[in-house]
């Protein structure tokens, strides 16, 4: 499954495989799309509901995993699943409301996303 949109007109993507009942999604775009970092989303059982433990994984110099942590959770909060995200997103010198806005469109592709995994 895949969604795709632009974004200051280079393409985004998020896909997704169903590997069992885990979830693995790629989230690549910009002007250069790469594999900056990862976060893995593990649910559990607490008493106030279900908690999500995440671990990232970064290369250096990159922010992708940040990205890709809050990709992990909300997606392993809905479906209540293990969830990997790789991520992949660059952009020269982004000014504040550019980031904001990208991270906006990248959510919308979530939201799309989820609908096509229910």
């Amino acid at each position: 499954m895949k969604v795709s949109t632009y974004f200051l007109e280079h393409p985004l993507t998020l896909s997704a495989n169903i590997i069992g009942r885990e979830i693995s999604l790629l989230c690549i775009g910009g002007s250069k799309p790469h594999l900056g970092g990862t976060a893995m989303a593990v649910p559990y059982e607490r008493t106030s509901g279900i908690g999500t433990a995440v671990s990232i994984l970064s290369a250096p110099g990159h922010q992708d995993s940040v990205l890709a942590n809050d990709i992990a959770r909300r997606f392993c909060k809905i479906f209540n699943r293990t969830v990997f995200v790789l991520c992949g997103i660059h952009y020269d010198n982004l000014s504040s409301q550019e980031l904001s806005a990208l991270r906006e469109k990248v959510f919308s592709l979530c939201e799309e996303l989820e609908t096509l995994i229910q």
